[in-house]
Order: structure tokens, then sequence, then C-alpha cells
């Protein structure tokens, strides 16, 4: 919550992505526990903050795509308008192939949640 420089904002995210990962054995526990302490609030805030830093907004886009695969989280994502930046980044950020992937990674598994899929369309 407190990183103010990029670098240290890109080690956060990255932690966050591996914590919620599909891939780790307490990722479910782990995206529930994120949304239940207001972590998707902070997730955003930063996002948004860090959207013109390539770095910073593909780790974003990553951990993003890992919480999504919680419909829950996916629902309060698209009522934080995370959905709207992630595409600020696609836009941004035309040749950052990495990026792009993470980000489109993160629309499909929003996707998968009817109100989320609705903020899409």
């Amino acid at each position: 919550q407190r990183c103010d420089e990029d670098a240290e904002a890109a080690i956060a995210m990255q932690a966050l992505a591996n914590l919620v990962s599909p891939l780790s054995k307490c990722g479910d526990q782990t995206r529930a526990e994120f949304l239940r302490d207001g972590g998707l609030d902070i997730l955003q805030e930063r996002f948004a903050q860090y959207v013109t830093a390539p770095a910073v907004a593909e780790v974003c886009c990553r951990a993003i795509a890992n919480l999504a695969q919680s419909a829950a989280c996916s629902r309060r994502m698209a009522e934080l308008g995370t959905i709207k930046t992630l595409m600020e980044a696609i836009q941004a950020h035309t040749d950052a192939a990495l990026l792009q992937g993470d980000a489109c990674r993160a629309i499909v598994n929003l996707s998968q949640d009817g109100f989320a899929k609705k903020h899409i369309n």
C-alpha cells in the first residue's frame, strides 16, 4: 500500500500475482481474503496510478487475471472500474506483448462472471 516508486510497486504487484495464482496451493483462500480485506480497492487505486508505467501495469494485469479466477473478485473489480483501467493499459502499451497477454487473460477471466461481462461489453 505504501509503494511510491515504480520498482517497489512492480515487486509488490508481482508478489500479489504469485499469492493469488491459480497454481498457488492457497490461491483460492488468498483471493477470498484479499477481497474480504479490501485489497481490490487498493489494487485498483494503484493500477490507475501506475497504468502509464509498463513494468507496473504488466504485473497489475497479471494479478488481476489471477484474482479474476474468483467470481466474487470479478464482480468487485467490475464495480471498481478495473475493466476500464485494463482497457487504458492495453491502449497505452501497444508494444508490450506480456502486458497485452496478461490484460487479455484478465478480460477473459473477468468475462466468466455475468456481472463483470456486462461491464466488458
